[in-house]
């Protein structure tokens, strides 16, 4: 099997030799252009490390849809004035916040409104499962 891989890549650097001396200095392999993100010499494959592009993570790669959306109050201070004196769900804080005026293009805000009354144990109290008031 070894001899027919040199006997190919003899072949080959003859073939290449031929389409040098016919296209000139032009054919030279270092005026090749290598796509992006393929170092020099590598064998490996072609894909790049990290996230493909598109795939979200910031503005005009696919992740926002627009500006971020701005509001008067932060997040535990809507919570704060939606949950004053009454026990709700963590949906109806979501929305009960949403319809208090509080912006938001998030598709999850559910969790995101979750996440800020269980990093919040000294001003939010948990009654029971999934249901939060003000201390």
């Amino acid at each position: 099997m070894l001899q027919e891989l040199v006997a190919q890549r003899d072949a080959l650097s003859a073939e290449l030799q031929e389409l040098e001396a016919a296209f000139g200095a032009s054919f030279s392999s270092d005026n090749v252009r290598r796509p992006v993100g393929r170092p020099r010499g590598s064998t490996g494959g072609w894909r790049r490390r990290g996230r493909p592009p598109g795939s979200g993570g910031g503005a005009g790669r696919g992740g926002r849809r627009g500006p971020r959306a701005r509001n008067s109050t932060n997040l535990v201070d809507a919570l704060r004035g939606v949950l004053a004196g009454t026990t709700m769900s963590v949906s109806d804080i979501a929305d009960a916040v949403q319809k208090a005026g509080y912006r938001t293009k998030s598709g999850n805000f559910r969790v995101i409104v979750n996440q800020a009354l269980l990093a919040n144990p000294k001003i939010f109290r948990k009654i029971a499962r999934g249901q939060y008031t003000v201390r």
